[in-house]
């Protein structure tokens, strides 16, 4: 453990509130955000928000970078006795889990870097090092309708689109063996701002905003078995621009807008009751934000709040019980802003699709990090869906097309295997 005093004091230059100065201390020390809300006296969300301030403020990706650098600032400080024994400042810190974790990485990844360099030597292969690959593919479908929204999801080797022209908002259904598409039905009332999700054999469609500009609390379910659309328990309010999921048969809904302005509040509507239940609050109001189930939490994340696109990580674990012996993802932030983004679980893996660039979340490091940067970027209705082992990116590319690529996040060590002459 540290001696108590107060690394962060050569960051005032950050303008770091006493709060801030005080909680990055903490995280050099090692302190999980459940431990310095434990020792503040304060909650794990209000750590987290200060957190999130702080890796700002002095321009860190992660927490780790953080604390190095205020170790550094403190360290480029000596004071004269120290200049006089010419003795170097050490900053013990307290060996955590994670460094535990990184240290066992360590080992394996020796032990496996000895036994790779021995089979490359012994199959008399040449010298090349490995190179990291990753499959990727793309195809391009058109669009039955104007423009999509950004919502998907699969259903035996279906891909179902939401599509708007004009006055109509339409059912698309994608064929992803052959990549063939068409409309199967159109929503009773034109949508704007609306999420999809699949419960069973039956889709829903919640809320809305309709061509005249009011938020709509119509609740649609369309059965993909009968082809009919049938309407629910209507919301308690109208909302649009909402991050939504699926679990244990339940309809869950996040955030999003309607005509008085951002909306915090998160629903949860139970199909075998018909009814819809508050579940509690986001910490921020927000729209736009992708959400996604990880490690028995769900996840908003990025989107839109008061001041513009945030960066902003925050766990929602109300609906279900969750495990502490994970890193935390809302100890990260986001590359950049996220005004429009989409997230999904594949491989027990988190990906984040954002800005023309697919990340991978690194649960070690608690960091986001680039997997692919695609050439051809959105005009709008970005999405990813898992499918199988793959991932699924869908993009409107045009007015008449979009397309669909291919992600399969499974990564593998190749060492090129040139026959010796």
């Amino acid at each position: 453990m540290l001696d108590g005093q107060d690394n962060t004091s050569e960051l005032e230059s950050h303008n770091l509130s006493d709060r801030e100065q005080e909680i990055l201390n903490l995280i050099i020390k090692g302190l999980s955000n459940k431990e310095i809300g434990n020792h503040l006296s304060i909650s794990p969300n209000t750590v987290k928000i200060h957190v999130s301030k702080i890796l700002r403020k002095v321009g860190a990706a992660s927490r780790t970078e953080a604390a190095a650098i205020a170790l550094n600032k403190a360290a480029q400080k000596k004071t004269p006795e120290s200049e006089h024994n010419n003795t170097p400042q050490v900053f013990p810190i307290r060996k955590t889990k994670l460094m535990q974790i990184r240290s066992m990485g360590l080992v394996i990844g020796a032990v496996l870097a000895f036994v790779s360099l021995s089979l490359f030597f012994f199959s008399g292969l040449n010298k090349n090092k490995p190179t990291l690959e990753s499959n990727e593919s793309r195809v391009v479908f058109s669009i039955p309708n104007g423009g999509l929204e950004s919502t998907g999801v699969v259903y035996q080797d279906q891909l179902y689109l939401l599509a708007n022209d004009h006055d109509r908002t339409s059912l698309v259904k994608v064929d992803l063996r052959n990549q063939q598409s068409q409309i199967v039905s159109e929503l009773p009332v034109a949508l704007r701002g609306v999420k999809l999700e699949r419960i069973r054999s039956n889709l829903y469609v919640a809320g809305g905003q309709t061509l005249d500009g009011t938020a709509s609390n119509k609740l649609f379910v369309y059965n993909i078995v009968s082809s009919k659309w049938v309407q629910k328990k209507d919301l308690v309010q109208g909302v649009w621009n909402y991050a939504s999921e699926s679990i244990d048969g339940k309809l869950i809904l996040f955030g999003g807008e309607n005509t008085h302005g951002l909306v915090s509040d998160v629903w949860e509507y139970d199909p075998s009751l018909d009814t819809w239940t508050l579940l509690g609050n986001l910490i921020q109001s927000r729209k736009k934000i992708a959400s996604l189930r990880y490690n028995d939490r769900f996840y908003i994340l990025g989107g839109e709040d008061q001041h513009g696109p945030s960066m902003t990580v925050e766990a929602f674990s109300e609906v279900l019980a969750f495990q502490d012996q994970h890193r935390e993802m809302e100890d990260s932030i986001l590359p950049v802003p996220c005004r429009v983004c989409s997230a999904a679980v594949s491989n027990a893996t988190p990906f984040l699709y954002l800005n023309g660039v697919l990340y991978r979340f690194d649960a070690i490091d608690a960091e986001w990090k680039k997997v692919s940067t695609l050439q051809n970027k959105a005009i709008k209705a970005i999405f990813l869906v898992k499918f199988e082992n793959s991932l699924i990116l869908v993009e409107q590319i045009n007015d008449s097309n979009s397309s669909i690529t291919w992600f399969v996040p499974e990564y593998r060590i190749s060492l090129p295997l040139l026959l010796n002459n």
